[in-house]
């Protein structure tokens, strides 16, 4: 049976104007012509190295950046310039610090009603609270949690509220923006079998975005792995892993603590070289060409389009 499409964005862009009185200003082309779409039910896995453009790809989907250029469709309608309040219970996301994004001054009672409140979920106080204590329990917290403040809870009980929050308004769609990078290895185990619970249990369809290749590896149905400001693979989880295709990928997998680090850095090939770009000044070719060891004239002059190499598999390539 063919899966529905639930998200897809076309040539989507999210560029910032950074300005310094000493240098000026400059352009940095964070997303820079992203194709992708989500299925209904699944877990899209995003990974890359911190700065490749990971986080403001998931935020630019939700409008919490507008594009610079582009387009998002949702359940087939286009969102891009839509008005976002009837979307905003449909998809919502868990930060990567479930502190930063806690008012200190609210209990955590009031600042999941508070989110009920704003998207009209709860005829009144009383049925917002409840809702509230209802989401604490599937979580894994007491409901009597509701009348603490976030900064009497632990890291790890803070993402389970921070869950329970985005969670309370019945979305469809989940960004979780690097949800474990903050939390101890243990911690991290707990949350994404958490997440996978959720998933199954409301029929959530996520976007898991981590630089962690093993977690992405263990949650994720299929996998894009992104490169400043593009995807340059894409597949599933399984052959991602076992047979990436892109240079960059293979490096990613290579990087992946293993028991026995001898015998694997005899597999493996050697850490990647030289400069990466800093997305702001003009680049032709493949963006990887300046620290790919298998770079040709070709990989440094035309830009390698995302092609299917094998069924449900593209690469970005000019080698594959």
């Amino acid at each position: 049976m063919e899966q529905n499409k639930l998200l897809e964005v076309s040539r989507l862009k999210k560029y910032f104007t950074l300005r310094n009185s000493f240098s000026g200003s400059r352009t940095v082309r964070a997303v820079d012509g992203v194709e992708l779409c989500i299925y209904e039910g699944e877990t899209f896995g995003l990974v890359g190295e911190t700065a490749c453009g990971k986080s403001t790809l998931g935020r630019t989907i939700l409008r919490l950046h507008e594009p610079t250029q582009g387009q998002i469709f949702y359940r087939g309608k286009d969102i891009t310039k839509a008005d976002m309040r009837p979307y905003r219970s449909r998809m919502q996301i868990i930060f990567q610090d479930p502190g930063g994004s806690m008012d200190p001054h609210m209990r955590v009672g009031g600042l999941i009603e508070e989110v009920l409140k704003a998207n009209g979920i709860g005829s009144g106080r009383a049925e917002r609270r409840s809702i509230a204590e209802e989401y604490l329990q599937k979580v894994g917290l007491k409901p009597e949690s509701a009348d603490l403040y976030p900064y009497e809870f632990s890291g790890g009980e803070q993402q389970r509220i921070s869950i329970a929050r985005a969670l309370a308004v019945r979305p469809e769609f989940l960004v979780c923006d690097e949800p474990t990078s903050s939390l101890d290895v243990s911690i991290q185990s707990q949350i994404i079998n958490l997440l996978e619970e959720m998933q199954q249990g409301l029929g959530l369809t996520l976007l898991f975005i981590s630089h962690n290749l093993p977690v992405v590896r263990h949650i994720s149905d299929r996998i894009g792995v992104m490169y400043l400001g593009k995807i340059i693979e894409l597949g599933t989880s399984d052959e991602i892993c076992a047979s990436p295709l892109h240079p960059y990928t293979r490096a990613l997998m290579a990087a992946v603590p293993v028991p026995d680090p001898a015998s694997a850095r005899r597999a493996r090939p050697g850490r990647i070289k030289g400069d990466i770009w800093n997305g702001s000044g003009p680049i032709t070719g493949c963006r990887f060409h300046l620290r790919c060891p298998h770079a040709s004239e070709r990989c440094k002059n035309e830009e390698p389009p995302l092609m299917e190499r094998s069924p449900g598999h593209t690469c970005a390539c000019w080698l594959q």
